[in-house]
């Protein structure tokens, strides 16, 4: 579940430059500083392979998981068991401690530079170099973790959160005010964190993220506001929309929530405790704030009503209202003026599928079928078209055309299906005078197999294409 508040809009007559640069900021970090760490990790894994160290250190690597986690149980065929044994710092540091005993003396010397080699590689790895180690905290890995992100979706997740709400805080605070409260919920996120985790004895491999920083907006965000009701966004499984409560309210459902997410999600990589930490220190630099000098803080920004909003924003906050509350006659009627003038907008056609979906039951396959080829249709739409196709009579496919069908199959290729792209194949390979077309096909088929590299559909597909264009009546 996700809730964001939304109550302000940018307002570029007081640009967030701050904002801004820490976004470009942790950009070029992610794209020309962690980009290198793939080639430390191929070198350290090449090292390790080449050498054979895996079946040296097996046993070592035993006695140490056995204490790490009692139940693991070392797996040989595990592809990332080699990666593992080289990365890991802690059974790096377990090695040197225990070398006379799982080393041979004359294999120690040879033994003793190859680690060396790999363990620098490792520890070039940005994670392992600027992210925080709850075991090992310095005044710099406290900040420097800040700007580190662990793949492009945690990059752009913790981006899109920091825009969100992050403009606002700083319109109110102050720009050199805002950077300073970013930072400090960012260490007290990871104090947080560290602590929890030095006295449950976890081995957590590190933090690494904006995440608790951006808790820490966003609890600037709730508690700047107080008691006003101002706008939020949510986003539970299928269900979105908007709705208006007391700001500081939430701060403690964000917590709770928090909390929960932790206790119930079992395995999970997220650092919820670094959330919950980023949380309470941003709250508590705001409430602090008030206390001690509130003239700083713009309340008059903050009073200050949207007016500037795009009218088709607001109608679409009311789409999302109605549909929340299950409404969605009141929704349609609100949303047919919008797809008049704006009939090929996916997130429009999403809303309206889901609307049919709740209110035609049964009749959503024929809004389904009249979608079919059209611009415009959501990912959600062509995954319903594309297992439609299974369950679709005979009758019903032959009133397709043969473009609606390739438009289909198509799709099911981008969409990751081409077990659909297949059957819909065997509709139109019969289809006489359209040799070219269906050579085409079969050419895109073989192309996306290719890819997943399937060899013998690769193989299967572009002789169906060249006999296609071999047969007679094909164009010369």
């Amino acid at each position: 579940m996700i809730i964001v508040p939304v109550e302000k809009r940018i307002d570029w007559k007081r640009p967030p430059i701050v904002l801004l640069s820490i976004v470009v900021l942790n950009i070029l970090i992610f794209a020309f500083y962690q980009s290198s760490d793939i080639e430390h990790v191929t070198e350290a894994v090449s090292l390790y392979e080449s050498y054979e160290l895996e079946e040296l250190e097996i046993n070592a690597f035993r006695s140490y998981m056995r204490k790490v986690d009692p139940s693991y149980e070392v797996d040989r065929s595990d592809m990332a068991l080699v990666w593992r044994m080289a990365s890991d710092q802690r059974f790096a540091q377990f090695l040197d401690e225990h070398q006379k005993r799982y080393i041979p003396l004359k294999k120690r010397s040879k033994w003793k530079r190859i680690r060396a080699q790999i363990n620098d590689e490792v520890a070039k790895i940005s994670s392992n170099a600027f992210g925080l180690d709850p075991n090992n905290i310095t005044p710099l890995t406290l900040i420097t973790h800040l700007f580190l992100h662990g793949g492009i979706d945690h990059l752009l997740g913790n981006m899109v959160f920091l825009l969100l709400t992050g403009f606002a805080v700083e319109a109110a605070l102050g720009s050199k005010r805002f950077l300073a409260f970013y930072l400090i919920s960012g260490i007290g996120s990871g104090l947080l964190f560290s602590g929890i985790e030095t006295m449950s004895g976890s081995l957590s491999p590190g933090l690494i993220g904006a995440s608790g920083a951006i808790s820490g907006v966003m609890a600037m965000y709730v508690v700047l506001f107080g008691m006003r009701k101002i706008e939020f966004f949510y986003w539970l499984f299928v269900f979105t929309g908007y709705f208006r409560a007391a700001a500081i309210i939430m701060l403690p459902a964000y917590i709770v929530k928090e909390l929960f997410m932790l206790l119930f999600s079992e395995g999970s990589n997220v650092a919820y405790m670094a959330h919950v930490g980023g949380f309470l220190t941003g709250a508590a630099l705001v409430y602090v704030q008030r206390k001690l000098q509130s003239s700083v803080i713009d309340d008059e920004y903050l009073a200050e009503p949207e007016t500037n909003v795009d009218p088709r924003l607001r109608s679409l906050q009311s789409i999302y209202n109605h549909l929340g509350q299950c409404e969605f006659k009141q929704a349609y009627a609100l949303l047919k003026p919008l797809k008049q003038s704006d009939p090929n907008n996916p997130e429009l056609n999403e809303i309206e599928f889901n609307i049919f979906s709740a209110l035609t039951g049964p009749k959503i396959g024929d809004y389904l079928i009249q979608r079919i080829g059209k611009a415009g249709n959501s990912k959600r739409i062509l995954i319903a078209q594309l297992r439609m196709w299974r369950r679709m009579k005979p009758e019903v496919k032959n009133t397709l055309s043969f473009e609606q069908k390739a438009y289909l199959l198509g799709k099911g290729l981008e969409l990751g299906r081409p077990d659909l792209s297949e059957a819909i194949y065997a509709e139109l390979e019969s289809e006489a005078g359209r040799e070219l077309e269906i050579a085409t096909l079969a050419r895109r088929i073989a192309i996306h197999f290719q890819k997943l590299g399937r060899e013998e559909k690769t193989r299967h597909y572009d002789k169906q294409a060249r006999g296609l264009m071999a047969a007679p009546g094909a164009p010369a």
